[in-house]
Formats: structure tokens, sequence, C-alpha cells
């Protein structure tokens, strides 16, 4: 009778067998992918970290920088008076 079962239980040891690699395969790529978020998350929270500091403050100008309005006013009347010419002519 123990002879009889013999290759039912050799396939039983087998189906075991690889049952246990393949768990054993999917238990490694999780600890993998755990052990390379826990680097990221420790890299993402350095980052976060860094301070920054300010070593030459601002300056306020002396003058508004804007355009220039007079100058653009004298253009303006210019081009006016050239195109006014212009389509007289």
């Amino acid at each position: 009778m123990r002879i009889e079962n013999t290759p039912v239980r050799e396939m039983m040891m087998a189906n075991l067998s690889r049952d246990y690699q393949n768990t054993r395969e999917t238990y490694q790529s999780l600890m993998r992918k755990s052990q390379e978020a826990q680097q990221a998350e420790n890299l993402e929270r350095r980052q976060k970290g860094e301070q920054f500091k300010i070593i030459d403050p601002a300056r306020v100008p002396g003058k508004p920088v804007s355009p220039d309005i007079p100058k653009i006013l004298l253009l303006v009347i210019v081009l006016g008076m050239g195109s006014g010419f212009g389509l007289v002519l």
C-alpha cells in the first residue's frame, strides 16, 4: 500500500516545492520593492528638508522700471504725423 502511494506523494511534494519557490520569489520581489520605496521616500524627505538661506537682500531701485511715457508719446506723435503726411501724398 505504501509503495502504491509513492507517485502520488512525489507529485504532492513537487507541487509543494513549486508553490514554495513561487511564494519565495514573490516575497523577495515585494521586499525589494519595499526597500526601493523606502529609499525613494527618504530621498524625497531629504529634498523637502533642504533649507534655503537668502544671501543678498533685495535691492529697491531708485526709480521705477516702467515704460518711458514721454518718449512713447513723442514716438506716437511722430508716427501719426508721418502716416498722415504719407496718406495725403
